[in-house]
């Protein structure tokens, strides 16, 4: 049995939905979600289900309260003990040695931007806890990944923005600005001005014709500070109606973010061009698992 704990938003509980099914395809077990964190989420929701995601089995269904008491007892111990360390060594890359060491308890936890190997473990209940952010964590069912994360939810207001960005050369402009800018999240405070220039740039060089499109949680600041000219501004979407949007542009200039990362992966253009700033983290000691991917050359800027 392989329990995976979803929390976060529509990209992070993607990742950690397509890790669950390469252990699903390695272990050929069945999977159990703990959804529990949706029920206090103020901000978040349980978002898959607007996906081709068929069913969630809950984790309720087949461990008992105490049991999973214990559980969610132990993974509070092991984030407070991953902050610790990260804040004592200042590294991003301490998790591995509590990665190895849980690997013995049949756990997979891993907060870290990473790939750790994925060794097959004689333990019979596993629990994962994590980002397990990047291709490298769903290698083995990246053709099921695409199709279930196809929209499942029909077309309905964005239907005409949809039209559109299908019938121009659409740029999706994705730009994470607001919550990054909070004192507690300055590690992800990586987009200047100056990469969305290089990289409109970049764009204008390469693509004729180019139509912006500006998807951002905070149009207010990126249209004082940002400045691109002639862009179109989509706003007022669901994030589901938003992902399909972004994804059926042509080429991108992405944030450093998972719904972000997301949309520009599952384009279907074979010939897209993907902009991603150098750093996805101002503290990272190395490249992230998100820029390993086997199709996709990403323009680093």
């Amino acid at each position: 049995m392989i329990v995976v704990k979803l929390m976060g938003g529509l990209g992070n509980q993607m990742f950690q939905y397509a890790f669950s099914r390469e252990l699903a395809n390695l272990y050929s077990e069945d999977v159990y979600y703990d959804i529990d964190s949706y029920s206090s989420d103020k901000q978040r929701s349980l978002a898959l289900y607007n996906l081709c995601v068929n069913e969630l089995p809950n984790w309720k269904s087949v461990l008992s309260e105490s049991e999973r008491n214990k559980i969610i007892r132990e993974q509070k111990r092991y984030r407070v003990i991953q902050r610790c360390m990260r804040a004592i060594h200042r590294s991003d890359r301490v998790g591995k040695k509590l990665y190895v060491r849980y690997l013995n308890k049949g756990r997979y936890y891993n907060f870290d931007p990473y790939f750790y190997s994925l060794p097959k473990l004689n333990i019979s209940n596993k629990y994962c806890y994590g980002y397990f952010q990047g291709e490298p964590y769903f290698r083995d069912v990246i053709p099921e990944i695409r199709e279930t994360f196809n929209i499942s939810k029909p077309v309905e207001e964005e239907g005409e923005t949809l039209n559109h960005i299908e019938s121009c050369n659409s740029i999706c402009v994705h730009l994470r600005v607001g919550d990054y800018k909070d004192s507690k999240n300055k590690r992800f405070d990586v987009l200047t001005p100056e990469y969305v220039k290089r990289g409109i740039d970049y764009i204008r060089n390469h693509v004729d014709n180019p139509v912006f499109f500006v998807f951002t949680n905070d149009p207010k600041v990126v249209m004082e500070q940002y400045k691109i000219e002639g862009a179109l501004y989509v706003n007022g979407f669901k994030d589901y109606q938003d992902m399909r949007l972004m994804k059926s542009c042509k080429h991108f200039i992405i944030s450093n973010s998972t719904f972000s990362w997301w949309s520009s992966y599952l384009s279907e253009n074979p010939n897209k061009i993907v902009i991603v700033p150098k750093k996805w983290r101002n503290n990272q000691e190395a490249e992230p698992a998100l820029m390993n991917s086997a199709d996709i050359k990403y323009v680093k800027l």
